[in-house]
């Protein structure tokens, strides 16, 4: 994907529905190429509520580049693996790697997350 002023690449957004908790289970995120101004990747989006994030694998846990964010401005893009949002995530035996954020030039760059958790009730077992 190629794109200008901060578009945002999200490969799976969840949230809970009605107090039932939601599960992205099994999933892999893989093969994405960015390239552009400040874009921003997000493997996975739990956006607020009961969400449980389960057995997932982005990026690749064996190889380099299976991710790739390239910004062409000055200013961040970056690469978020699991983005946990308000309320109550958990996050087990998911796989992250093979992400490479990086400039076309040396002024250029950006930032890797593998997890971020916002507020909330957050539970986080047998990361890889």
């Amino acid at each position: 994907m190629q794109g200008n002023f901060g578009s945002t690449f999200t490969g799976i957004s969840i949230s809970f529905v009605n107090g039932i908790t939601s599960l992205a289970e099994g999933n892999t995120i893989a093969g994405i190429v960015l390239s552009g101004q400040r874009n921003r990747f997000i493997g996975i989006m739990a956006g607020q509520g009961n969400v449980n994030i389960n057995n997932n694998t982005i990026g690749s846990d064996t190889g380099v580049d299976s991710i790739v964010n390239t910004n062409t401005t000055t200013g961040n893009g970056d690469i978020t693996a699991i983005y946990c949002a308000t309320g109550t995530q958990n996050v087990t035996t998911n796989r992250i790697g093979g992400l490479t954020m990086c400039g076309d030039t040396l002024d250029k760059g950006g930032s890797v997350t593998g997890i971020y958790a916002d507020t909330g009730t957050k539970t986080f077992s047998n990361k890889r």
